[in-house]
């Protein structure tokens, strides 16, 4: 089965199963869709089934003179002439509470029997007491409707009288089902004669067609055949239906939604075109075989009918579009069988675009709704502008778009994205592609290094000169105090100098200061005279330069130390030891000092021998 099943089956819904439910279970003889179909006047059975069968809960205890379907078996008939019907129902165990209630669904579906009390003919669900035993609708009462109990006078849907009920009033053509339920529960079985009145409940009349709903000529998906009777499920042989229309044979499915779920007989009859009817013209269906519950067969049937297809409005703008030129684009829908209307709400056949856009319609008519739409873009041959020729400072990305509403893109390592970032110098270059043609444009960066200057610190011009150097580029001005420009200078003398680089990406300012080379000058006397005229009296060390720490110790000849100083401003020694004169002689000397000379810090040590002359 294709697929056009599925939404067949939704379409049955409307024209066949009307409210009723969806048959998900296989019926079986404890089910009215499953019912046996009566072609015999008795029916002996050994055994009663037990349980409800697949199909639970079909009596309704309110609106039912049987509270509910115990151990039950159904059965079916359609009478063949009008009068009085009558049944009778002998257990085979004495004992046994056998009720039962008749339903005539000739209109109706079984799924009805639960909600609709009128098609309730004969009920009885007499039981114990006298009304073991014997039940049926033999007419030895005038009583239709008799509920459980027994010797209620007089009975109703709730209370019974007596367990067997009046004859039944059939109409020829009629369908009845008869719901047989075991309330004492013990499975025996029951004998079961339709043969007690002369009224005749075996068809003899082969079925006919009541009626066709021919296909809908906006969809041509099937055609029902409604019968004047239940129709075997067994009997349905696809072989012995044929279609044949303008284009010859067309193939077909024959369906029913009754007998796909295992039902044993149904009324009505799908047949699904595959594929559907798409071409108007004049079209025969042939079908034969089908027999009714009692194995009568259907005469031969033909039945023709003129198919006009119709269908929902078929549009078509076309696919997405590009133009080039812009010239207005008009889409003319006057040829669409429907009413139209476009995204703003016109209703005109023909539309025009002027600009990019998506252009909306729908179409209407009496097999439905049709929406289309595609989208317009107006363009021109691709523009790609990356701009001019510029530099790259370190560090700097820079986004280059060419972006183009419906283009690719190719740039000069392959890649396709609309954007490419720059982080390095270069050339760089795209292609942008789109249906009016292609442009390129190329770009370069040229970049610009860093100002790399390492200046000395302040500091002493102890050597000839002094080179400073640094990197050198196009991009660089240069300008020193003194006005040159160089990217190298000779420092010959002390001074302060200043260095300022300009460049596109940055601005390098700086300066330092020479002086000029300090020497390390220290005296130390080799003779001294306290008793002397002048200025040698006294024994000290002589500096040009500051100290920052200082100890001079003197000794005599014997090892005495006779004199110690820890600064080397102070007056010095006078040649006194102990507070006595010190005796003429030579004496030793020792210093330590520290001091910084052009910016260097250190220590030195000193030693010798003094005269002291007396």
């Amino acid at each position: 089965m294709r697929a056009i099943l599925p939404l067949l089956m939704v379409i049955l819904g409307v024209f066949y199963m009307g409210t009723q439910k969806s048959y998900a279970q296989v019926p079986t003889i404890q089910d009215c869709l499953g019912a046996i179909v009566v072609c015999q006047e008795v029916y002996f059975e050994e055994n009663a089934p037990s349980g409800q069968g697949n199909y639970p809960n079909e009596i309704n205890a309110s609106i039912s003179c049987m509270a509910n379907e115990n151990n039950s078996t159904w059965y079916t008939f359609t009478v063949n002439q009008t009068g009085n019907f009558g049944f009778e129902l002998i257990p085979n165990d004495p004992n046994t509470d056998y009720d039962w209630s008749l339903f005539n669904i000739t209109d109706d579906p079984c799924e009805d029997i639960s909600s609709n009390e009128a098609l309730i003919t004969s009920c009885n669900a007499a039981g114990g007491g006298d009304c073991q035993g014997l039940t049926g609708a033999n007419g030895d009462t005038s009583y239709d409707i008799q509920g459980a109990g027994c010797n209620n006078f007089p009975p109703n849907i709730f209370s019974a009288f007596t367990p067997l009920n009046d004859v039944v009033q059939v109409q020829a053509g009629n369908t009845y089902v008869l719901v047989v339920s075991n309330w004492s529960g013990n499975q025996s079985g029951y004998t079961l004669d339709f043969g007690i009145t002369d009224v005749g409940i075996f068809d003899f009349t082969p079925p006919t067609v009541d009626g066709y709903i021919d296909p809908d000529p906006c969809n041509g998906l099937f055609l029902l055949i409604d019968f004047s009777e239940n129709i075997l499920c067994a009997s349905i042989d696809q072989a012995n239906f044929s279609l044949t229309g303008p284009n010859g044979v067309q193939n077909i499915n024959v369906v029913s939604a009754l007998c796909d779920v295992g039902a044993q007989y149904t009324r009505n009859i799908t047949v699904v075109f595959d594929p559907r009817l798409e071409t108007s013209g004049s079209y025969t269906l042939d079908f034969c075989c089908l027999t009714d519950a009692c194995g009568n067969e259907i005469s031969p049937q033909q039945h023709t009918f003129e198919y006009i297809y119709d269908s929902r409005p078929i549009l078509d703008l076309g696919e997405d579009t590009m133009i080039c030129d812009h010239v207005p684009l008009t889409f003319d829908l006057s040829s669409v069988d429907g009413d139209i209307t476009w995204q703003d709400g016109t209703t005109e056949e023909t539309f025009t675009i002027i600009e990019s856009g998506t252009v909306t319609v729908s179409a209407v008519n009496d097999c439905g709704t049709t929406t289309d739409e595609i989208n317009v873009i107006f363009s021109d041959f691709p523009v790609v502008d990356l701009g001019s020729d510029s530099i790259l400072c370190s560090g700097d990305i820079v986004l280059l778009d060419a972006t183009e509403p419906g283009s690719t893109y190719e740039w000069q390592d392959g890649t396709v994205n609309a954007s490419f970032l720059v982080q390095i110098g270069g050339e760089y270059s795209v292609t942008v592609t789109n249906e009016c043609g292609v442009d390129i444009d190329t770009i370069s960066f040229n970049p610009i290094p860093d100002i790399v200057v390492d200046l000395p610190d302040n500091g002493y011009l102890c050597q000839e000169s002094i080179l400073v150097q640094f990197n050198d580029s196009e991009f660089f001005d240069i300008q020193w105090q003194d006005g040159s420009n160089a990217n190298e200078y000779l420092i010959e003398q002390e001074g302060i100098y200043t260095l300022v680089v300009d460049s596109p990406c940055g601005l390098y300012e700086d300066s330092f200061e020479i002086y000029a080379c300090e020497e390390e000058i220290i005296f130390v006397p080799n003779v001294f005279s306290p008793v002397a005229p002048g200025e040698n009296q006294l024994f000290k060390l002589f500096s040009t330069n500051p100290i920052t720490s200082f100890e001079m110790l003197v000794y005599d000849r014997w090892g005495n130390n006779v004199y110690t100083s820890d600064s080397w401003e102070d007056h010095g020694w006078d040649g006194s030891f102990n507070g006595r004169d010190a005796l003429a002689g030579v004496y030793v000397y020792v210093v330590q000092y520290s001091l910084t000379i052009n910016g260097e810090p250190g220590t030195r040590s000193l030693y010798g021998d003094v005269s002291l002359v007396r």
